[in-house]
């Protein structure tokens, strides 16, 4: 029997992965928010998300210092459609601006950001408002993902289809 030597190719992708909910805190206008919320023993010891890992208040940097030093190239990560547009139509810059420092900041690590559009949370106002069963939805999904790709298309030229 002979030791077979395997290889990855050079331009393999080595990551991680996260979702905006599990690991941003503070996710106040998503379904999700309001579901835990509810308690009843929706989750295990009425837990809550809460500030979760607090990347929203600035501690992703130190999971991206955490990547780097892992070696890893690529991360994959959601954009919160609920912070990006907590209301229909209306554009959170602060949010555009908070996510545009974290996607920097894996650039600058040599991370390869990888966006998910949509990682199972929605806003509040489109539940209220049906959710996906409202004719309206995908005009309204289209409207986000145009928003994001516009706004992050710089910082992203990894494509799964």
């Amino acid at each position: 029997m002979t030791d077979i030597e395997y290889h990855f190719p050079k331009d393999f992708l080595w990551g991680t992965a996260t979702a905006a909910h599990q690991v941003e805190g503070d996710n106040f206008n998503n379904d999700w928010w309001q579901w835990e919320q509810a308690g009843g023993g929706h989750i295990c010891n009425d837990f809550t998300s809460g500030k979760a890992c607090d990347w929203w208040g600035g501690r992703a940097e130190e999971d991206i210092a955490r990547m780097a030093d892992l070696h890893t190239n690529t991360h994959r990560l959601s954009l919160e459609w609920s912070r990006i547009e907590p209301q229909p139509g209306q554009w959170s810059e602060p949010a555009l601006a908070r996510y545009r420092q974290i996607l920097t900041a894996m650039q600058r690590a040599g991370i390869k950001p990888m966006i998910t559009l949509h990682h199972f949370t929605n806003p509040v106002w489109m539940n209220e408002r049906g959710g996906w069963l409202n004719h309206d939805s995908v005009a309204w999904f289209a409207a986000f993902v145009e928003k994001v790709v516009r706004e992050f298309g710089d910082l992203c030229d990894l494509c799964v289809r």
